[in-house]
């Protein structure tokens, strides 16, 4: 066999070019997959933000279906809601912590809720939501309804 020197030279010439393409195409893949995974987080970060927002609604609404007057609910029909039956017709399969609380003119924790299921919180969802009620005393209060979902 005789030598080749021009096609050894020729290819050690060719892998310079080589290494430059196979490092263009890598960092084109890596960035459409870093891109398509900030794409994921964001579209699951807006459908945890949805699930609180109807959670907060289900409980909004169903206190003020059970409220007596026209300035909202009682603060004792807010401490009656049952946020554990909600969370389980809304949110299946997530954890969940909820709270009403009456912010003005003084700040009292009326009920709180937390699932008890051990979830990986990766990503969260949160809703807030104010509301009228009417405290012990016949004062109109500004409550609060949170809610917090991973």
């Amino acid at each position: 066999m005789r030598k080749d020197d021009r096609a050894v030279a020729g290819f050690f010439e060719d892998l310079a070019v080589m290494v430059f393409v196979l490092a263009g195409v890598s960092l084109l893949i890596s960035a459409y997959v870093w891109s398509s995974m900030i794409a994921q987080a964001q579209t699951e970060q807006e459908r945890l933000d949805y699930l609180a927002e109807d959670f907060v609604t289900r409980v909004v609404s169903q206190a003020m279906e059970t409220g007596e007057g026209p300035a909202g609910p009682s603060v004792s029909v807010l401490r009656g809601l049952d946020l554990p039956a909600v969370a389980q017709e809304s949110l299946v399969g997530r954890c969940v912590a909820a709270s009403i609380s009456v912010l003005h003119p003084y700040h009292q924790l009326v009920i709180s809720f937390s699932s008890t299921d051990p979830c990986d919180a990766l990503l969260t969802g949160y809703s807030v939501e104010l509301m009228n009620a009417v405290d012990e005393a016949g004062m109109v209060v500004i409550s609060e309804v949170r809610c917090v979902v991973w």
